[in-house]
C-alpha cells in the first residue's frame, strides 16, 4: 500500500489535477491524505493524527505526488507537518519519494533545519529551476535530486475551440493587488476590441477575490479541474497568478501572462522561456505589450511543450 501525502481535498484545482495525474498511472492500493472533514473512500483525515502515524506504519511506499507544500511563506507549521511525516517514516525505515516538487520560499531560520529532513527520502523529483537551485544552496543530496516538470502535465485534456476570451486568474496577495488597476483598464480595452471578459478561480479563495476586486468579469468559474482546464483553454489570452494556471496554459497552447507572487511560478515561466513575461509588478504597458505579442508566445509555448510533458513523464520513472 502507498500512502501519498499533499495538500488534498481542499479544494484547490491544481491539488486536484496533481493527485488525478498520479492516480491514473499508478497501479499500486493506496491510502490519501485528506485535508478536509468530508469522508472518502481510502482518504486519511489529517487531523487525525493517530491514523495517520497507523497509514504510515503501515504503507510499503511514502508519496508525495507533487505541489509547492515544502515552504513556510503559508505557514511554519505546515512545513514542519510534512517534513515531520518525512522524519517518521524514516524511523519506520519506509521508502519515501517525492515527485514534482517545487521547494520555497524558506524564511525563517528553523525552516531551515527542517529542510535538512529531506535528505532522508529517496528521491526528490524538482518541477523548476529555481527550486533546484534552492534544493543544493541548503546541500540536498545530489543523489536524491531529480530534474522534472509538473505532473499534470501528463493528463492528456481535450482541446475546446479557442473563443475570443481574456481570462484572468487572480489570487489575494500583494501583487495581484498592485495590478488590479491596470487589468481593469486592459480588461475594459479588449472589452471594446469585442473579447468577453472570464474569472477563473483555482479555490474558494480566489472565487471571492475574483467577485469582489473590481474589474467586470462576464462570468467567475470555479469548478473541478477538467472544467477549469477547459476555461483556460477556451480563452484566445490568459493572466495567470496560481502556478497551475500558468500549467494549464502551457498543456493548452493559450498565450499568458504571469504574476510572480511566488518563486514556483518565475521557476516554471523560466523553465519555459518565457521569464521575460513574468512579473511582480504588472503594468498596463506591459500588458499591452504581451497582448501585442501573444502570438511570440504561443510558439515558444509550442516550441517547449514536448520537452515538459517529457520532463513530466520522469516523475514515474522514479517509483
Amino acid at each position: 500500500m502507498d500512502f501519498l501525502i499533499g495538500f488534498f481535498g481542499a479544494g484547490n484545482v491544481g491539488d486536484d489535477a496533481i493527485l488525478k495525474a498520479y492516480l491514473l498511472k499508478n497501479k499500486n492500493e493506496v491510502r490519501i491524505l485528506w485535508n478536509s472533514n468530508r469522508s472518502a473512500p481510502n482518504h486519511v483525515e489529517k487531523r487525525k493524527v493517530f491514523e495517520v502515524l497507523k497509514n504510515i506504519m503501515l504503507a510499503e511506499r511514502i508519496i508525495f505526488p507533487g505541489g509547492g507544500i515544502i515552504q513556510d511563506k503559508t505557514s511554519l507549521a505546515s512545513l514542519i507537518f510534512y517534513t515531520g511525516i518525512i522524519f517518521i517514516a524514516s524511523l519506520f525505515k519506509k521508502r519515501v519519494y517525492m515527485l514534482s516538487q517545487s521547494l520555497g520560499p524558506i524564511e525563517n531560520k528553523i525552516s531551515k533545519l527542517f529542510i535538512k529532513l529531506l535528505n532522508r527520502v529517496e528521491v526528490l523529483a524538482i518541477r523548476d529551476p529555481i527550486s533546484l537551485s534552492l534544493a543544493n544552496r541548503f546541500r540536498l543530496r545530489s543523489n536524491i535530486l531529480k530534474e522534472v516538470s509538473d505532473i499534470t502535465l501528463t493528463l492528456d485534456f481535450p482541446l475546446p475551440k479557442r473563443e475570443r476570451i481574456l481570462g484572468i486568474n487572480l489570487r489575494y496577495c500583494r501583487e495581484s493587488l498592485d495590478v488590479l488597476q491596470d487589468l481593469k483598464m486592459f480588461s475594459e480595452k479588449l472589452r471594446e476590441e469585442g473579447y468577453a471578459i472570464r474569472g477563473v478561480a483555482f479555490d474558494k479563495e480566489d472565487e471571492r477575490y475574483l467577485k469582489s476586486c473590481g474589474i467586470k468579469f462576464d462570468e467567475v468559474i470555479y469548478k473541478d479541474f477538467l472544467t477549469t482546464f477547459r476555461s483556460v483553454a477556451q480563452c484566445e489570452i490568459f493572466v495567470a497568478t496560481r502556478f497551475h494556471s500558468a500549467v494549464f496554459c502551457v498543456k493548452s497552447l493559450t498565450p499568458f501572462v504571469a504574476i510572480d507572487y511566488d518563486p514556483k511560478v518565475r521557476g516554471f515561466m523560466r523553465q519555459i522561456g518565457l521569464e521575460e513575461y513574468c512579473f511582480k509588478s504588472l503594468s498596463f504597458n506591459d500588458l499591452l505589450d504581451f497582448y501585442s505579442n501573444k502570438s511570440s508566445v504561443e510558439k515558444q509555448i509550442s516550441k517547449k511543450i514536448n520537452e515538459l510533458e517529457s520532463l513530466a513523464y520522469k516523475n514515474f520513472e522514479f517509483v
